[in-house]
């Protein structure tokens, strides 16, 4: 997984547009079954608590989307460890908010406007089948985005160049449809602990004397003062 968020440009602009991709269902549920998870490698904060994909083409989008949002965390939390300065961890955080986030956040205001992918069509039983399902992927992808946004402000906030903001802000700055909220404070996840572990303290090792360490004299053995003999004459 890249750190520029492909899969979410693919999906907005190239070859994974969904009102692009005419495959059947079958074909669909193949692509999601050949599809490798992104595990995280920490703790999220969040995640989106979006209506439930129920078409082959939803499921598949939405196990694409999530796969790009793990993997964004996880190269993010890479990168802001392995700076070394503060100046460096700014440096990133800004790239993700201001640049990468920022692009992406607009071009599905874009792609929303343009093809009336408004979150109402989802709900709109006699709207045909699949703009429901193109709309699905486009507002899954808009609520990954700001769930993204959020995730990283908040869990890097001393790193921050400008004041953080609120999901309602991020609605009002990029998108003109009345907003909805689904994003919620992730569950605990039982993820695998790091294969390094912290060095054990060696245990310390006392000396205690025994008797049988020390050999008794012997009979017959001179003392050192008995086989050093003094010569006062070959001092002189």
């Amino acid at each position: 997984m890249s750190n520029d968020l492909e899969i979410f440009n693919d999906i907005l602009h190239l070859y994974l547009r969904p009102w692009k991709v005419i495959y059947l269902e079958q074909k669909f549920r193949e692509l999601l079954h050949s599809l490798a998870k992104e595990n995280y490698h920490h703790q999220p904060l969040y995640e989106v608590a979006f209506p439930k994909p129920l078409t082959d083409k939803t499921r598949y989008y939405r196990a694409l989307i999530d796969n790009e949002a793990a993997g964004f965390l996880n190269n993010m939390e890479a990168l802001i460890t392995s700076a070394s300065v503060t100046n460096e961890k700014k440096y990133h955080l800004h790239q993700a908010l201001s640049k990468k986030l920022k692009d992406k956040l607009e071009g599905t205001e874009k792609v929303i406007v343009t093809h009336q992918f408004y979150f109402k069509i989802i709900e709109a039983h006699q709207q045909d089948k699949k703009v429901r399902d193109d709309a699905w992927i486009i507002q899954y992808v808009k609520y990954q985005l700001i769930r993204l946004y959020l995730e990283i402000q908040d869990r890097y906030p001393e790193y921050l160049t400008d004041d953080p903001i609120t999901e309602e802000d991020i609605h009002s700055l990029y998108f003109s449809e009345p907003a909805n909220s689904f994003i919620k404070p992730a569950p605990e996840m039982d993820l695998p602990k790091s294969a390094i572990q912290p060095p054990k303290e060696s245990p310390k090792i006392e000396f205690t004397p025994r008797k049988e360490d020390f050999r008794p004299e012997k009979k017959g053995i001179l003392r050192y003062d008995q086989i050093i003999i003094y010569n006062p004459l070959q001092a002189a």
